[in-house]
C-alpha cells in the first residue's frame, strides 16, 4: 500500500512549495474545471478556499517567517 503524504502549500504535489504553486492554486480557484486540484487545501487558516489562499501562498514564498503555512 502507498501512504500519500499532502505537504501543506504544494498544490502540485512535487515536494516543494514555490510560487508556482500559489499560481495554479488561483488558477484553480478561478477555474476549477480546467485546474483541479486532489486536495483543496485552506492556506491561510479562515476556514474558507478562496483565492485569498492563493494570495497567502505568494506571500508564504517570499516572507515565510511572516506568513507561514
Amino acid at each position: 500500500d502507498e501512504v500519500t503524504v499532502v505537504v501543506k502549500g504544494d498544490i502540485d504535489g512535487d515536494g516543494d512549495v514555490v510560487s508556482d504553486d500559489a499560481v495554479y492554486l488561483l488558477r484553480n480557484t478561478l477555474l476549477g474545471d480546467t485546474y483541479g486540484v486532489v486536495y483543496e487545501q485552506d492556506i491561510n487558516g479562515d476556514g474558507d478556499y478562496t483565492s485569498d489562499d492563493a494570495v497567502y501562498l505568494l506571500r508564504h514564498t517570499l516572507l515565510p517567517d511572516s506568513y507561514p503555512i
